[in-house]
């Protein structure tokens, strides 16, 4: 099983990017020094998916803000979990408008 992102002791949120090929993810160096490493896969898990099922309109934001912040998931891992949670809350809130202030 291949590595997680944070386990990876010269990883470098900003420089370097997880990207993913299809089901496997790679760390792509940001300065085309190094050849991509294999890491862990961050398709959306049924367990990630329930979990956003059961988030209270509370903690919501907090989910939303630490998937659109976290430098380990690919471009399409992070529209995943945005959209898994987008789901979520229009199951339990309608149309009801989630603001961050």
């Amino acid at each position: 099983m291949p590595p997680s992102v944070s386990s990876l002791s010269d990883f470098r949120p900003g420089i370097d990017k997880v990207v993913r090929v299809g089901s496997r993810c790679f760390v792509r160096d940001g300065r085309g020094e190094l050849a991509d490493v294999e890491v862990e896969s961050d398709i959306l898990t049924p367990q990630v998916r329930a979990s956003f099922e059961n988030t209270s309109a509370e903690s919501w934001g907090f989910k939303m803000v630490a998937v659109l912040a976290a430098a380990s998931l690919s471009e399409e891992g992070r529209r995943e979990r945005i959209e898994a949670l987008n789901v979520a809350w229009r199951r339990h809130h309608g149309d009801a408008r989630f603001v961050v202030v």
